[in-house]
């Protein structure tokens, strides 16, 4: 149930825009495969065959599909805890003035990989578009932690912005892992 809940949720099957009208025929749906098997194991194949066969926009958990997955759960999922968007900032890791010296498209650029929650102060004060390299070694005081908590690659090579591409695919392989632990996949 949690594996169909949370790839459910991942994937905005409950949300507006997503290929069917959710408080329809998505619960319509889903409740006559819950009904069937009423004091049954959870019916988690069955639920998603109905994803696949209509044309819901529905991915399995893989790098690819990273950025298609509603990005409020994948923090979630990253964070181990339910972020107050409020209280935190949504900050390119690499910031985006460096990452377009080097050339580096807005679609790279704006990545689920590229993105941390930093409490306010101290993205707009303290880290405030400082290259990753020279953020981690003069101002994060427990990189360790640091590393740990944003699931960033420890190999620093990959915190210098010419190797970003490297950073990008690291990071989104510790993301998606990190996700199908929670998952237990």
């Amino acid at each position: 149930m949690r594996e169909w809940l949370y790839k459910s949720l991942l994937n905005g099957v409950f949300s507006r825009g997503c290929g069917w009208i959710p408080y329809k025929t998505g619960v319509r749906k889903i409740s006559n495969v819950v009904r069937e098997h009423k004091l049954k194991d959870f019916p988690a194949d069955e639920l998603f065959k109905i994803y696949r066969d209509h044309p819901l926009r529905f991915y399995e958990i893989h790098t690819a599909h990273l950025n298609e997955f509603d990005k409020e759960i994948v923090f979630h999922m990253i964070y181990d805890e339910l972020p107050n968007i409020r209280e935190n900032d949504i900050d390119h890791i690499h910031p985006v003035n460096i990452l377009r010296s080097y050339r580096y498209d807005e679609y790279e650029i704006n990545r689920v990989g590229n993105y941390q929650l930093l409490d306010n102060v101290t993205n707009r004060f303290v880290k405030s578009g400082k290259p990753l390299i020279q953020w981690i070694k003069n101002d994060v005081s427990d990189k360790d932690a640091y590393l740990r908590r944003h699931l960033i690659p420890a190999d620093e090579t990959l915190w210098e912005a010419s190797n970003y591409r490297d950073f990008l695919k690291a990071r989104e392989e510790l993301i998606v892992s990190k996700i199908k632990e929670r998952l237990s996949l």
